[in-house]
């Protein structure tokens, strides 16, 4: 069994959105071949814009961005 982690980048949470369907079929096939999924979704996360370059090169990740990167790890 191998550990899949789907990443959806569509910052939209309408379920009509090809990237959500796409992702969907990925997890529904991983799962059918008795892997592990875990799904992330831009679109439910929480978390502030980046409105300057400062705010990606010194401040702190927010919370649901460690989350999403520890998932990663």
């Amino acid at each position: 069994m191998k550990r899949v982690l789907i990443l959806d980048g569509h910052p939209d949470a309408d379920r009509a959105r090809f990237c959500h369907a796409l992702a969907d079929a990925y997890a529904s096939g991983a799962e059918a071949a008795g892997h592990e999924v875990r799904r992330v979704r831009l679109c439910d996360l929480e978390f502030p814009d980046l409105a300057r370059r400062d705010d990606w090169e010194t401040a702190l990740a927010p919370p649901a961005i460690l989350g999403v990167q520890q998932d990663i790890a």
